[in-house]
């Protein structure tokens, strides 16, 4: 699972969506406090370097994985709660920390 996740982060920061791609399923769905919607890989892959771009305006130059909580649902299936610290270039250095929670339902295949 680490693994996964170290890849998936270091793909997600230098924006390399192949990466990122090959990582999800054909459809996401995707989840809010407020929403719910399912959406394409490439819908989802289409917003990120938006994603980047916001992040970048308030001085963050990326995320690193602070914490992973996972429960194996079955034989397939796991469910893991992570915690990302935004990262603020130099410039920002007074600014405080900012935690992101995402949660991902992962199925496991035999090739990863």
């Amino acid at each position: 699972m680490s693994l996964f996740l170290e890849n998936y982060a270091r793909a997600s920061d230098g924006l390399d969506l192949q990466t990122v791609g090959v990582s999800l399923a054909d459809d996401i769905l995707s989840l809010d406090p407020n929403s719910v919607s399912s959406v394409t890989r490439n819908q989802l892959l289409a917003v990120l370097p938006g994603r980047q771009q916001l992040f970048a305006a308030i001085g963050g130059i990326g995320a690193d994985l602070t914490g992973v909580n996972e429960t194996v649902r079955d034989e397939r299936h796991t469910l893991v709660c992570t915690t990302w610290q935004v990262c603020f270039g130099t410039e920002h250095f007074d600014a405080d920390p900012s935690a992101l929670h995402s949660t991902f339902l992962l199925r496991l295949e035999k090739d990863g």
